[in-house]
């Protein structure tokens, strides 16, 4: 079975005239593989939580994305030798193939998770504690009910029902969520 480990907690805040944020960053492990999820946009924060855990930048085998905003994805180039998996495609290097929802194996499932994005997708891995649903911007900070979770605000949504029906499905499923903006918690 996989661990999971969140390298960095993200937020995501207004500023005048914008906004200021970086993804939460999850790393998993299955024993073969360091899969990164979502390594976020601050660099010196993502490589101090890599080295905090006695990590290289290197070590990592896999990145997953769970959408393609810039502060889920930026980082994404310290890893020139991973695996870069999103929804539907794992690319390495220039060739990019279809993975059928298991780039990783029987422990770790991509799940389309419409909404926030068309093609958003979480990343569910099978833990000794229970299924951890690493979801990306689905749901971006902690909630402590379904209906909190549903009717957090997402401002960049792409289709809200989906979006919806997206978190209802990771509730019903995890026993532990990581948003995409704050720290992991059970649903």
């Amino acid at each position: 079975m996989a661990s999971v480990d969140v390298l960095v907690v993200g937020y995501a805040r207004d500023i005048d005239g914008g906004w200021e944020a970086n993804s939460t960053a999850t790393l998993i492990s299955d024993g073969r593989r360091r899969i990164l999820a979502d390594p976020g946009l601050d660099a010196e924060v993502l490589q101090r939580g890599l080295r905090r855990r006695g990590l290289a930048t290197g070590e990592i085998t896999d990145v997953f994305l769970t959408h393609y905003h810039l502060d889920h994805l930026l980082n994404v180039g310290l890893f020139p030798h991973a695996r870069i998996s999103c929804g539907q495609y794992t690319l390495h290097g220039a060739r990019g193939l279809s993975h059928h929802g298991a780039p990783y194996g029987p422990d770790l499932e991509v799940l389309p998770t419409p909404g926030h994005t068309p093609d958003h997708a979480s990343l569910l891995v099978s833990t000794p504690e229970g299924l951890v649903a690493v979801a990306g911007d689905v749901i971006w900070y902690p909630a402590e009910s379904l209906e909190e979770a549903c009717s957090l605000p997402d401002p960049y949504a792409h289709d809200r029902r989906l979006l919806q029906e997206s978190r209802m499905l990771l509730w019903k499923k995890a026993a532990v969520i990581v948003p995409g903006h704050g720290p992991a918690f059970s649903p």
